[in-house]
């Protein structure tokens, strides 16, 4: 075989090869690029799930008129990823969510054996000042998890 043979078969197999190499760089831009949206999909989904937990009990609350039994523990699995998926401050106000929930409920459970009078009344009266403040949280949750649902191109 000549040497002018060889080298344009030589010059064939780096154009081959870099067309290869190309093809292969694409393919797995292209994979990363997928696995970068599958995670953020992912993402997105336990974090949709956390807000639709919190708003399933918050209308509980608002439907019942205050926090009963299994208000807590559903709350609880609502939120339990809180700290994995959402800065500080969200993980912060959901907490305050929570400890209200604790605390109506508490004073709910102190009114079964308080007999009628001023002491009755006062109970009554910061459980459902808690309450109100609780059934009118659906709306601020709702806007504090804006920029962790935001769906960018």
């Amino acid at each position: 075989m000549s040497e002018w043979a060889i080298v344009v078969l030589t010059g064939v197999l780096v154009l081959v090869s870099g067309y290869y190499a190309w093809q292969n760089k694409r393919m797995v831009d292209e994979l990363r690029r997928q696995r970068m949206e599958q995670r953020r999909l992912q993402l997105y989904e336990r974090r949709a799930a956390v807000l639709r937990g919190a708003l399933r009990c918050l209308g509980h609350i608002t439907r019942v008129g205050g926090v009963r039994d299994e208000t807590i523990p559903c709350w609880l699995e609502a939120t339990s990823e809180r700290e994995y998926l959402l800065e500080r401050d969200l993980c912060e106000y959901l907490d305050e969510i929570y400890n209200k929930c604790l605390l109506a409920h508490t004073l709910r459970n102190m009114l079964q054996d308080e007999p009628v009078g001023e002491r009755r009344t006062q109970l009554v009266e910061e459980e459902s000042r808690i309450v109100g403040w609780l059934v009118t949280q659906s709306a601020e949750i709702r806007r504090r998890f804006v920029p962790y649902l935001r769906v960018e191109e």
